[in-house]
């Protein structure tokens, strides 16, 4: 008994040592039948030394751990596997220094627990050994007490490297068929067919979902999602292939279609070997591909192939063969049909003979690039027909080479493209030139400027000229005869001027009425000025259109071409700018560039630059000119005027920068912050001074102003921001704006007049207005223009025109105010006349908002007196 088991210990492998129970009950069973038959009395002794025979034989290490006196006891098979020498006394800290730094912590945690919690560990851990190589151990202790009650820890451990590099090895090669399914360019799929039929997908891998659209986990549930996006047509022979493969366990590959849930037609290739197994299964290991981009290669090149080979036996076009030096050695039968010979007639010809001799250079040079390169490049050639017209072929070469590199022969293929090339000729000619006069258009003339300008550049003796002009009054024309005899004013125009031109010259037309002449070889400026003063004379001569006589102007700007120029598009600026001062000085007139034209328009430029930004910069500002009743003195109101208070220029007054306001749309948020500001101004002033008797505030209004659709709620809203009423409010526009859509005009004054709004006719007698809209508009006063009382003194028409004025307001039941009295004798004059109102430096002048204030509080001091 007792050899059986002593055999048995000593024979236990490595993995039973683990299973710790059973190796206890074989050493309690060998003790047993020890002491019965030997009679052992020192029992400890005894199974301490089976003990140690049995860790040995199974290469194991042991160990204790005193915590009372800190005390290690190693066997020598520890030391070993740790790689100590046995002459080093154990300890902690000696068995720390060998533990792999990335195991330490969880070693020591491992610990802890077993010594707090009084239990077992089993762990796995790194050695680091002194010749540098890693080794793996296990290590499974626990917690117990000797005979006299003393706590330790009992523990074995040995090297388990053998197996940690097999299941390494097995993890990597684990993993790195993870990565060839993930990573495969299209999917790996395994399928089982149960001989029961309850086949089932085994594995999909990631690349399932992409190639089907659907997610593994409900495919490998029901596999018939994927027989279900099978392209109808491939159903029966796909499943017939599988079905063969299956029952033969052969090899099986096959193509098919199927379409995705989202609609998209894929081609697979799929590939696998069936395997059959004991019980009848079969497990079915398929490699599919996605190859929908060859098929669709495939299928585009058979189409390819086959419209070619239409084209060929269908082809007009000119294939032939020729021989090194290029002369003719065959020719299509389409030769006839092209050029009108047979094609026995070419046979052995140089080619050259048939292109057009301006075209010989270009040929040589092209047709031997390509024959030598072999490049793909057409050329383009006229050739001769046997009629002996040209048409322009298209001809790409080829060179034919034999086994060692040599060419020996040249192919080409030539085809007709005279449609094509008129064509782009056409459209050539069409980009150059303007489609209704056919005078060449900006591209043209700005193609003809850079040439001149470079010329002007390499030549001293070479000159040029611009003359930059349009038509004065042809909106008017156009506006009153229609666009038809607009058009067709402008093509006599422009063969009018065409026809006085030399050969050498260019007579152009921008867009519009705008032409540009571009003179060339032009010595002095008096040879342009020539050229412009004819062209002035004949414009000026009647045009018969539609049987209608008309006349038209041109304002034309004279640039003469120098040095200094660089681009085209600066002489056009400078010609632009010298012909709009023709036109602010009078039209039907030329002037020269210079450089004071070109710093007044920067400096305009400059100017409208600097009014954009006024607004938001706060740089404006309102003077405030009184407006007095002539009969008794007292302030009736004041007239709202901006100034603009320029960082650089200082006060700026409106003559300097209304225009420009006008002309870009500024004009419109500035009225707004006027009409706004100076309200606010007057409810203040009205607070302030509530002894003088309720005063006005005239704000002038321009025509953009007055046709803005928020005219009617701007008002009303300041109104009611400032609590005044509408009658405190007086709109000053000129009579011209009021004839521009008189029921409009109507209608938009009967508003202002509901709100209590006055309307006052600024600068009367200087429009065209009709006096019958007088009496049909609803006008609270007619202010005279200053003009007429300036010469009311000297002028008996300046006098008896102020004189009417104030009768028909007075007559009309409305104010008469007189603007700009400046002497005693004008105020005298008027208070005569009977006018009601006045205002002017001699009353007093523009004055600023503090200035304004004093005024109020001495008028209010005078009032009172």
């Amino acid at each position: 008994m007792e050899n059986d088991h002593a055999d048995l210990l000593t024979t236990i492998s490595l993995d039973d040592w683990r299973r710790s129970p059973e190796i206890m009950r074989l050493l309690v069973m060998e003790l047993q039948a020890t002491i019965s038959e030997q009679k052992i009395h020192n029992i400890d002794a005894y199974c301490k030394e089976r003990q140690s025979s049995i860790l040995k034989l199974n290469c194991m290490g042991t160990w204790e751990s005193y915590f009372h006196t800190g005390q290690v006891v190693w066997n020598d098979h520890t030391f070993h596997l740790l790689g100590i020498d046995l002459d080093v006394v154990p300890n902690a800290e000696t068995f720390r220094q060998r533990v792999h730094p990335d195991d330490i912590e969880v070693l020591d945690n491992i610990f802890y627990q077993a010594i707090v919690n009084k239990t077992q560990y089993n762990h796995e851990f790194r050695v680091n050994l002194p010749d540098g190589q890693i080794r793996w151990l296990q290590c499974r202790g626990e917690m117990c007490q000797d005979k006299n009650g003393v706590e330790k820890m009992l523990g074995i451990v040995f090297d388990i490297s053998t197996r940690k590099k097999f299941e390494l090895a097995l993890q990597e090669s684990e993993t790195r068929l993870r990565n060839l399914a993930t990573n495969i360019p299209g999917a790996i799929f395994r399928y089982i067919f149960r001989a029961n039929g309850t086949d089932a997908v085994l594995f999909m891998s990631g690349g399932c979902s992409n190639l089907w659209e659907v997610e593994a986990e409900i495919a490998e549930k029901d596999v018939n999602v994927l027989w279900k996006l099978v392209h109808s047509d491939d159903v029966s022979k796909l499943s017939a292939s599988i079905l063969k493969s299956r029952a033969t366990l052969t090899a099986w590959y096959y193509e098919y279609r199927i379409i995705t849930p989202s609609g998209k037609l894929k081609w697979l290739q799929a590939g696998g070997q069936p395997q059959g197994l004991a019980n009848g299964d079969v497990v079915w290991d398929t490699i599919i591909l996605d190859i929908t981009q060859r098929k669709l290669s495939e299928i585009a090149l058979v189409e390819s192939e086959e419209r070619y080979r239409l084209l060929a036996e269908n082809s007009h076009d000119l294939i032939c063969l020729h021989d090194p030096d290029l002369r003719f050695s065959y020719v299509s039968p389409s030769c006839f049909n092209l050029l009108g010979y047979n094609p026995d007639e070419l046979i052995g010809q140089d080619p050259f003979e048939l292109f057009h001799p301006d075209d010989h250079e270009r040929m040589t040079e092209e047709t031997l690039a390509q024959k030598v390169a072999g490049q793909e490049k057409p050329a383009i050639t006229r050739m001769r027909h046997r009629d002996g017209h040209y048409l322009w072929l298209e001809i790409l070469a080829k060179p034919i080479e034999d086994s060692t590199g040599q060419t020996i022969k040249i192919q080409t293929t030539s085809r007709d493209v005279s449609e094509r090339v008129q064509a782009q000729e056409r459209l050539k000619h069409d980009a150059m030139h303007d489609g209704l006069t056919g005078l060449p258009n900006r591209n043209l003339l700005i193609e003809r400027l850079e040439l001149a300008i470079q010329r002007s550049k390499r030549s001293e003796n070479f000159g040029y000229a611009v003359l930059f002009f349009d038509l004065d009054r042809f909106k008017v024309i156009n506006d009153s005869f229609g666009h038809l005899v607009g058009d067709q004013l402008l093509i006599t125009v422009g063969n009018r001027v065409k026809a006085l031109l030399r050969e050498i010259d260019l007579a152009t037309r921008l867009g519009g009425d705008e032409f540009v002449v571009l003179l060339e070889e032009v010595n002095h400026l008096s040879e342009a000025i020539h050229v412009t003063e004819r062209v002035l004379e004949h414009l000026s001569q009647p045009f018969l259109i539609d049987g209608r006589e008309m006349f038209v102007t041109a304002s034309i700007g004279i640039v003469l071409g120098s040095s200094h120029y660089h681009q085209s598009a600066d002489i056009l600026r400078d010609g632009d700018i010298a012909m709009y001062q023709a036109k602010a000085r009078g039209k039907a007139r030329y002037e020269i560039f210079d450089a004071a034209m070109y710093a007044e328009i920067l400096h305009r430029l400059r100017l409208e630059n600097d009014l954009r930004h006024a607004l938001d910069r706060e740089e404006f500002r309102i003077y405030y000119q009184p407006i007095l009743d002539l009969d008794t003195g007292h302030l009736h109101g004041f007239e709202a005027l901006i100034r603009w208070q320029h960082p650089e220029k200082g006060l700026v007054t409106p003559k300097d920068f209304m225009a420009i306001a006008e002309e870009t749309y500024l004009i419109v948020p500035m009225d707004r912050w006027v009409l706004h500001t100076a309200c606010e101004q007057l409810a203040q002033w009205r607070r302030q001074f509530p002894q003088i008797p309720p005063f006005k505030m005239s704000v002038n209004l321009s025509a953009l102003d007055l046709w803005s659709d928020q005219l009617i709620d701007e008002i009303r809203a300041v109104t009611e921001s400032t609590q005044l009423p509408g009658q405190a409010i007086s709109l000053e526009i000129t009579e011209s704006m009021l004839v521009e859509n008189v029921e409009k005009t109507i209608a938009l004054l009967n508003d202002l007049n509901a709100l209590g709004v006055q309307i006052s006719i600024d600068d009367f007698g200087t429009g065209y207005s009709s006096l019958n809209y007088l009496y049909q508009f609803p006008v609270h006063a007619l202010k005279i223009d200053r003009s007429f009382i300036d010469s009311m003194q000297n002028s008996s028409r300046s006098r008896n025109i102020v004189q009417t004025i104030i009768t028909l307001s007075q007559q009309l039941g409305i104010q008469s105010i007189a603007e700009g009295a400046e002497s005693p004798e004008q105020l005298a004059n008027l208070k005569q006349l009977g006018c009601g109102y006045a205002q002017g430096y001699l009353l007093a002048p523009p004055l600023p908002l503090e200035l304004a204030t004093h005024y109020l509080e001495s008028h209010c001091l005078a009032v009172s007196l």
